[in-house]
């Protein structure tokens, strides 16, 4: 791993002019030169722009004084495979000392761009974990055929998750104690919404405290309000379409009554093969307030009929028969099918992702009782 834009995360943001521009210094030196050309770009969302260059000099130095539209994430690179990183705002002054053969490894900074000191911090850290967890990996390979295989799948195994955990953790803190800070978007990216979307909201109100008119930080405020709409007690977006006879039918008519969203095709073999499951469940709760609205991912009418005949899906049924263009696609942000989406007598979620014994257990903790 050379750094942490190599584990996921290229800022994938718009770039704007946010006023007036200042001068950026980047000075260094660059051991194991060759007389490399450095080339400055800023990282937008769909490209890399081009801002400026210098040739190493035949000592190792080099420097470049530039004028940068906003602050934002750039890359200084010899080529698309050895680059650093760096978090600039229109009037910086680093000095970086790095190695030409490959700059992001042992890299140093010095100079204004506290952000970018930050983000080699994040960095150095991710290395090691991810370091630790391929020895845990190369140990595991290199013990098949032990006949304790097993026991030593498992300890490996509780380890690697013991490092992937400590590094949420990690994260978390980072995040929390540098909420102003544009590396924290960098290490965002490491978090799953579903589980640290509280997280997602510190970093949320920190940056838009301090930069509203960054192009950045607006990007980044779409995405967790798009994020808060399908959050854990959010309320469900309506779906509104027809059913098999023509009938239109919507989830917020559903109100008073648990409702499992199954979002499915007939085409979709996983779907297919976790319906006896469903069928079974919505048998045991459906007199206890327990309704199923299967969305169907479906563009032929005749397939999605005889699949829900063939199948026995008994509860209620819509679909738009738009396939992937399907509004639900977007609504409810549809990576994959099957997919479900828990919601409570109120209209709220209450899970997402449930299937087979999870489903099974969710749905018992809810009707104990009852």
């Amino acid at each position: 791993m050379r750094n942490l834009f190599l584990l996921g995360f290229i800022p994938l943001f718009l770039s704007c002019s946010s006023g007036k521009n200042g001068k950026v210094t980047i000075s260094g030196t660059l051991d194991n030169s060759n007389g490399e050309t450095l080339i400055l770009e800023q990282l937008t969302f769909s490209q890399s722009i081009v801002k400026d260059s210098a040739k190493v000099d035949k000592n190792g130095k080099f420097e470049i004084i530039t004028n940068l539209p906003e602050k934002g994430f750039y890359r200084l690179k010899i080529n698309q495979q050895n680059y650093l990183v760096l978090i600039l705002d229109t009037i910086e002054t680093i000095h970086i000392k790095a190695n030409a053969a490959n700059m992001a490894d042992g890299y140093s900074i010095e100079g204004t761009s506290e952000d970018s000191k930050l983000l080699q911090i994040l960095n150095e850290q991710m290395k090691i974990s991810s370091i630790k967890r391929d020895s845990l990996q190369r140990v595991f390979m290199a013990k098949q055929g032990d006949p304790n295989i097993e026991q030593i799948g498992q300890q490996l195994e509780a380890e690697f998750n013991a490092s992937v955990n400590e590094q949420i953790e990690f994260i978390k803190k980072f995040i929390a104690a540098n909420n102003h800070s544009f590396a924290s978007l960098a290490a965002i990216e490491q978090l799953n919404p579903e589980n640290d979307l509280e997280i997602f909201k510190i970093l949320h109100d920190g940056l838009n405290e301090r930069f509203p008119n960054s192009s950045y930080v607006q990007a980044f405020t779409s995405r967790y309000k798009e994020l808060s709409k399908l959050a854990i007690g959010a309320e469900a977006p309506d779906i509104v379409m027809n059913t098999p006879s023509g009938e239109v039918l919507t989830l917020s008519s559903l109100k008073g009554k648990v409702v499992l969203i199954d979002f499915w095709a007939s085409w979709c073999k996983p779907c297919r093969m976790e319906n006896p499951n469903v069928v079974k469940l919505y048998a045991k709760y459906k007199d206890k307030g327990f309704e199923i609205l299967g969305v169907s991912l479906d563009r032929e009418k005749s397939a999605w009929e005889q699949a829900i005949k063939d199948d026995n899906l008994t509860w209620k049924h819509v679909s738009d028969l738009a396939f992937w263009n399907s509004a639900v696609v977007k609504q409810y942000n549809i990576t994959g099918v099957p997919f479900t989406v828990l919601v409570d007598k109120e209209g709220k979620i209450i899970a997402k992702g449930l299937r087979g014994q999870e489903l099974e257990q969710k749905l018992e903790e809810i009707f104990k009782g009852s």
